[in-house]
């Protein structure tokens, strides 16, 4: 895990789950996600801190009416990606 999360924030308001610098856009995101405007968000950045490069997707979650459910939140590091020696692989 990128950033660590507990099962005890599954279902938690998102306030209580990003860091109060980042809860503008997060919400701004939400409501991208919640009115129809968009069915995902994706973002990312170079983290000196923990050496990585953070790859965030945020997609919207509907019921089979349309209707807004929540929220998938993924985060990937993808530094691993930039290092590979080939174009493909198809290894399974």
């Amino acid at each position: 895990m990128v950033f660590k999360r507990t099962p005890s924030q599954v279902g938690r308001n998102v306030e209580l789950c990003h860091p109060p610098k980042v809860l503008d856009k997060v919400k701004k995101v939400f409501e991208l996600l919640r009115s129809g405007q968009r069915d995902k968000v994706e973002m990312w950045f170079q983290s000196e801190r923990l050496g990585k490069f953070v790859y965030v997707t945020y997609a919207a979650v509907r019921d089979q009416a349309g209707d807004f459910q929540g929220v998938l939140e993924y985060v990937q590091d993808i530094k691993p990606f930039f290092e590979l020696d080939s174009d493909f692989n198809r290894d399974i």
